[in-house]
């Protein structure tokens, strides 16, 4: 079964990709869920701020769940940025008829790492930051799965966390009621593994994690499902089986 619950379209604000192409696309693949996960962006340093309108979003995805329902389950997400450091906001976020939220790091602090790369500021000021924010966004909950864990490999390279500090996330996200997503996004950025890649995926199964969703982060129709094979082969290699989340729940597939 082929799924990617972590894409990206005209609703988020770095993306100009229309909604129906993924749709059409995932049917050629032969995909069985697709779920969109457009961008709340909650820093107010971020461009994005502000840009994403949810009614808007379950108005354009609506019909389409409609028009394919007979080929493909389409899923309605969306990606938190920063959760707990926005309780109120992520509050009224969970009143919508989401099937999934993606909690996730982006910012720490007023540190993005594409600015970092264009001032020259050590990765450090970040990475050390990055894995403290992981720890306050699982210790608070409110979301479905963990989007895109070892986000600074992305942009600079292998990041060892703290691993005791990130057990002790891993087991409060399991306490929560979150999983974590293998993104295989990093790949396309030339990583060798996703994010996140073997290690952190065995302490995930070593502090009680069983299940992981499994997004793209595509941007562009031609990256939906990328490298969905890998994640697959991390899957069976680590012993964790695939989930999705409809309505909220966790649905084993």
């Amino acid at each position: 079964m082929r799924c990617d619950l972590h894409v990206h379209t005209a609703f988020s604000a770095d993306c100009d990709t229309p909604i129906e192409g993924y749709c059409t696309r995932a049917i050629e693949l032969g995909m069985s869920y697709l779920c969109f996960t457009d961008h709340m962006d909650t820093n107010p340093l971020d461009y994005g701020t502000g840009y994403y309108d949810p009614q808007a979003f379950f108005d354009a995805v609506a019909p389409l769940q409609k028009k394919y329902a007979d080929k493909l389950t389409i899923l309605a997400g969306v990606e938190f940025a920063e959760p707990h450091m926005h309780p109120e906001q992520l509050a009224e976020f969970q009143k919508y008829p989401y099937d999934m939220i993606i909690g996730s790091i982006h910012w720490v602090g007023d540190l993005f790492p594409t600015r970092m790369m264009r001032e020259g500021i050590p990765h450090m000021a970040y990475t050390d930051g990055y894995w403290r924010e992981i720890y306050c966004a699982a210790r608070h909950g409110g979301f479905h799965t963990l989007g895109h864990m070892d986000f600074p490999k992305r942009y600079f390279g292998e990041t060892p966390p703290d691993m005791d500090l990130l057990a002790e996330a891993m087991k409060l996200l399991l306490k929560n009621g979150s999983v974590i997503e293998i993104n295989t996004s990093a790949l396309r950025n030339n990583c060798r593994e996703p994010m996140p890649g073997l290690t952190l995926l065995q302490l995930y199964k070593e502090v009680g994690g069983t299940h992981v969703t499994v997004g793209s982060d595509a941007h562009f129709v031609k990256d939906l499902s990328a490298h969905n094979e890998v994640a697959k082969d991390l899957m069976a290699k680590v012993g964790l089986k695939e989930a999705v989340f409809v309505k909220g729940k966790l649905v084993e597939v």
